[in-house]
């Protein structure tokens, strides 16, 4: 097979497409790892697989690696020579693991080692990367190919919650409403043999990462913990998808509407709510709140009307009062959104 190099400069394409067996296969990588491997992944480019044409050369400058490298970590790194030779070292250990069950019930098991070649060059100030050919078959087989965006990723500062997010970008076209056991849960996150208990697995790993995740993605995560017997044995995992208008909106006020139930918030107020529709910006962090229809702008001009007061500004104002006043309220958005959340209101 022929080897061909790409210049991480010239290179445009910022989407990663990964087939579900690769998110299904267990690779428990540390963070930095994680994203260079995805980042390398991420360089075969939609064409060149269309074309049945391979990318099993990688090469970059240092410089440009290095760059990439730094840009991973949360505090500024002082040796990354020694962090990539660590992560690199680290993808040689993560094999390619995978099984599957055919409809006869006949099992097929795969071990092939990710990379064939990898070579720090400092005379000619080179990275370079090589896939192992073996394994080219599972990389260009389309069939199994959904599309990430690398953007997303990056900004993950958890393992677990980049390992999660795999997992349910591969699961995602199929159900809207994803169930796992808690042991296959913990084997995905490579933690079969911690958190024996539930509510320490939910604190430690689960409650930070779908934070990160509902902050930092296209998506929002809610899940349900199940019994099974008198324990904690699956999870339902709902996800949302923030740029579909109608889907959001059903469900932030399916959460408003939660929180205002638990909080046993008077029923005039939670009436208000009901009135009420959300969009949001991921790209630019707002929340569009509107009427529902134009029946509920009526209906609340009306009653503010009989109060002599200005209905049309009253709802903006009493919304933005209960914001203000409501300190439980604001750990609600500041739990499902990033920070700095602003709220725009229609007419």
């Amino acid at each position: 097979m022929r080897t061909i190099t790409k210049d991480m400069s010239k290179h445009s394409d910022d989407s990663l497409y990964l087939p579900n067996a690769i998110n299904k296969a267990r690779f428990i990588m540390s963070l930095p790892t994680q994203k260079l491997f995805l980042f390398l992944v991420s360089k075969i480019t939609y064409e060149e697989r269309q074309g049945k044409t391979f990318l099993n050369t990688l090469e970059f400058s240092l410089g440009e690696i290095y760059q990439f490298l730094q840009a991973t970590r949360n505090e500024k790194a002082t040796d990354l020579k020694a962090v990539l030779k660590n992560c690199i070292n680290e993808i040689g250990e993560n094999n390619l693991k995978y099984s599957e069950i055919d409809e006869r019930g006949k099992e097929r098991w795969v071990n092939y080692p990710w990379s064939a070649k990898s070579e720090l060059n400092e005379n000619t100030g080179k990275f370079i990367f090589k896939f192992n050919n073996e394994i080219i078959w599972f990389l260009l087989d389309l069939k199994g190919y959904f599309a990430s965006h690398t953007k997303e990723y990056m900004k993950l500062t958890s393992s677990h919650a980049i390992s999660l997010y795999l997992l349910f970008r591969s699961n995602e076209f199929k159900v809207k409403v994803q169930s796992y056991y808690i042991e296959e849960l913990k084997k995905n996150l490579g933690v079969e043999e911690k958190y024996e208990r539930w509510d320490v697995l939910k604190s430690k790993i689960l409650d930070p990462s779908f934070s990160q995740l509902n902050k930092e993605t296209n998506y929002f995560f809610s899940y349900e913990a199940k019994r099974i017997g008198r324990s904690i044995g699956k999870v339902e995992i709902r996800v949302i998808n923030k740029k579909n208008k109608e889907e959001f909106s059903e469900f932030l006020s399916e959460k408003i509407e939660e929180f205002l139930k638990e909080k046993k918030v008077d029923s005039n107020i939670r009436k208000r709510f009901e009135l009420v529709k959300y969009e949001y910006d991921p790209k630019e962090n707002i929340i569009y709140i509107n009427y529902k229809d134009q029946a509920s702008k009526a209906k609340i001009i009306e009653y503010y009307k009989t109060k002599d007061r200005n209905g049309e500004n009253e709802l903006k104002r009493f919304l933005d009062a209960f914001i203000a006043e409501n300190i439980d309220f604001q750990k609600f958005l500041k739990n499902m959104f990033r920070k700095g959340v602003k709220v725009i209101y229609g007419t």
